[in-house]
């Protein structure tokens, strides 16, 4: 006969037998669950054909019920999780780990299913969905009927069947997991000794129907946090208990439980403080944080449903009684004070050669923050937590943006955001994959200065000149080369304006005969399609030739005098000179002046040496040089010139009869200037002026 379920009596001795962590439960027998009150939990609900046939007043609905209840037992009061799987033909997850009881329920009452039992489906989807995350591991299993179906071939109502050990194979490999299974058989059909092989004897239970199942999942919970006070820490945004939406879980609050410091997870809670070893009554203390206000505190024995201790302040319940089955659970609520704000910087970084990225330095901090302050990047990737502190984090060339979230349980906006910028170190640059080193290709073109120069094979030259020769219109220079980095296989030319290619390759280096216009050619290197370096030659005529349009022709020059003088004798007042013809070239015209010849001659010293006026020596004067009208007055000249002549500004007559000195009477009429022009035609020809002012009064006779 199958042992009848006497679950909360048995179930103790289960779960504390030995104390040792699920993780670290290696074993290929069911392994012992570790005595914690926050365990993750799979549910696994029987939908087959034998269970929801008789709808939800029947075995199924009783399940839910049950279900519910367990649940209820469990959340929000106590830090556990739990998920749900149901199973027929195959298993299905109706709902992931949660540790909310409304969403949990709706799951276990949206369950519905018909077909046959598959045990092997219902355990390997309740293992997949454990994570190594360190607390104890449970799949509760419950059915009323025995494996019908699994991957072992096809359905078989009759007993035994090929359809039990699939399901043997997964719950051994849930155990090789540390995952404790208990086995729930319910009703007279089901055989104990099938719910052993994947589970234990001593986790293997039956009861007659599903009416006593509830009572039995109960009996769970008193096991799991029986003797225990759990804290809850609700942040409530609005401050008004009666809304709910707004409320989210505090992480990261500390209590002091019965003298042990406990902390809030994600989920608002604290461990399970168990104070069966201690003498009550107990309290609970909140350790307050800034920029949050305390509202409202209650403790609750979850087993009864009744109020607990006396409430202090709104932070403290003092005076907890409990017995060692039941399990208290207290919650506190706080409002935010002032609203958080905060700072962030992220450094810019330099990426080191062949590197994709470097480490940009966060360093951030909330005021009055709410709950734990979080550093995300796009797309929602955390990348740091907590309320202050400094972070090394990677940046991928180019630009990163962080940003500081506080209380982003409810998807609130950035309180900080700052962007770090990751750019290539110097002498590496981004090749889409990585900073690598920059290869620079760069150029020069000069003249080679060891070529001699010469225009078309002769003459002299300046490095950036070359010489045409007379009868030529250019001349020839020799370029050198020289390329850093060439790319291999890219093409290397010399061209002028015009793209005109005058040399070719990169090799030799260099290039002789490369041929310069007049007046200038300017060159330019070329490599790979790019302009490295230009030169400039000048071409210019070789001496006694200038361009005439064409070419280089020979100067065309004009014979020309050249004369040269000595001191001057201050007795005489003259010097001693001299006269050459400087012949003409190309075809000049010869010295000249007519008559003029080579030789010696004398000339008066000029004026200031000895009292002369230039190199004629011309003194010309006038007495008086004011008359009345009809008078007259006398002008009188000498020079060192071979003649002289006169002339006025009017039509009054000066006639020096071409004398080089003399005097002669005038009457003027009116007011005159007189000029007098001397010439030495054996000097060149060279003449010399001066003038004489003559001014003429009227005389007015008034009769009396």
């Amino acid at each position: 006969m199958p042992k009848v379920l006497s679950f909360i009596t048995t179930f103790s001795l289960i779960i504390t037998f030995c104390g040792l962590s699920p993780q670290t439960a290696k074993a290929v027998t069911n392994p012992v669950l570790g005595d914690s009150c926050g365990i993750d939990m799979v549910l696994v609900m029987d939908t087959s054909t034998s269970v929801t046939g008789s709808g939800m007043t029947g075995d199924l609905g009783q399940m839910k019920k049950s279900f519910d209840s367990f649940v209820d037992s469990l959340l929000p009061s106590t830090p556990a999780k739990i998920a749900i799987v149901s199973f027929d033909d195959s298993a299905v997850l109706q709902h992931p780990f949660d540790s909310d009881p409304t969403l949990i329920k709706k799951a276990i009452n949206g369950v519905d299913g018909d077909g046959y039992t598959n045990w092997e489906s219902a355990i390997a989807k309740a293992h997949s969905q454990f994570s190594n995350d360190g607390k104890p591991h449970l799949i509760v299993f419950t059915s009323d009927g025995n494996p019908t179906v699994s991957s072992a071939g096809p359905s078989n109502l009759n007993q035994p069947n090929n359809h039990l050990k699939p399901a043997e194979v997964q719950a051994a490999s849930a155990w090789s997991d540390g995952i404790r299974i208990i086995t729930l058989g319910i009703g007279a059909d089901i055989n104990i000794a099938n719910l052993q092989a994947i589970s234990s004897a001593d986790a293997s239970f039956t009861t007659t129907n599903f009416t006593t199942l509830g009572d039995d999942l109960q009996g769970i919970v008193t096991n799991l946090c029986g003797g225990s006070i759990i804290t809850r820490k609700v942040i409530d945004t609005d401050g008004d208990l009666s809304t709910t939406a707004d409320q989210i879980p505090g992480e990261g609050w500390n209590f002091n439980i019965a003298g042990v410091l406990a902390t809030t997870d994600n989920d608002g809670k604290t461990d399970a403080i168990s104070v069966t070893k201690k003498a009550g009554p107990f309290n609970v203390t909140e350790i307050s944080q800034p920029g949050y206000v305390p509202i409202y505190v209650s403790c609750v024995n979850t087993t009864t449903g009744a109020p607990v201790g006396v409430a202090e302040l709104q932070d403290m319940v003092t005076n907890i009684n409990l017995s060692k089955d039941d399990i208290i659970s207290c919650t506190f609520y706080s409002k935010p004070g002032i609203p958080p704000t905060g700072t962030l910087s992220a450094g810019d970084c330099e990426i080191g050669l062949d590197k994709n990225s470097c480490n940009t330095t966060l360093n951030w901090n909330t005021e009055n923050p709410v709950n734990v302050s979080s550093i995300t990047t796009p797309v929602n990737t955390t990348v740091a937590t907590g309320n202050s502190g400094t972070k090394s984090y990677p940046v991928i060339f180019g630009e990163k943006t962080f940003y500081l979230y506080n209380n982003s349980a409810q998807n609130t906006a950035p309180i900080a955001e700052a962007t770090a910028t990751a750019t290539c170190s110097p002498g590496t640059a981004w090749d889409n994959t990585k900073c690598a080193k920059i290869i620079v290709t760069s150029g020069t073109l000069d003249v080679d200065s060891g070529s001699g120069g010469g225009g078309n094979g002769g003459g002299g030259m300046n490095v950036d000149s070359c010489t045409i020769k007379v009868g030529e219109s250019t001349c020839k220079t020799t370029l050198v080369i020289h390329i850093e980095n060439p790319v291999p296989g890219a093409e290397t030319d010399i061209t002028k304006a015009g793209n005109i290619e005058v040399a070719k390759g990169l090799n030799p280096a260099i290039k002789p005969n490369i041929i310069v216009d007049y007046p200038s050619t300017t060159f330019f290197l070329n490599h790979d399609g790019k302009t490295l370096a230009s030169k400039t030659v000048n071409a210019v005529c070789e001496a006694g030739s200038t361009w005439d349009g064409t070419k280089c022709a020979t100067t065309v020059v004009d014979g020309y005098w050249k004369e040269s003088c000595g001191e001057c004798d201050q007795s005489s007042c003259r010097q001693q000179c001299s006269r050459i013809c400087i012949p003409p070239k190309g075809g000049g015209a010869d010295c000249p002046g007519k008559g003029l010849r080579p030789g010696n001659y004398s000339i008066s010293c000029t004026e200031g040496i000895c009292g002369g006026n230039g190199e004629l020596n011309i003194k010309f004067s006038a007495a008086p040089t004011k008359i009345f009208k009809g008078k007259s007055t006398t002008l009188t000249w000498s020079s060192s010139g071979d003649s002289c002549i006169g002339s006025t500004n009017n039509s009054e007559v000066f006639d020096t009869g071409g004398s080089s000195s003399g005097s002669v009477v005038v009457s003027p009429k009116v007011t005159t200037t007189y000029t007098v022009t001397c010439t030495d035609k054996e000097r060149g020809g060279i003449t010399e002026t001066k003038e004489v002012t003559i001014k003429v009064d009227t005389l007015t006779i008034i009769e009396k």
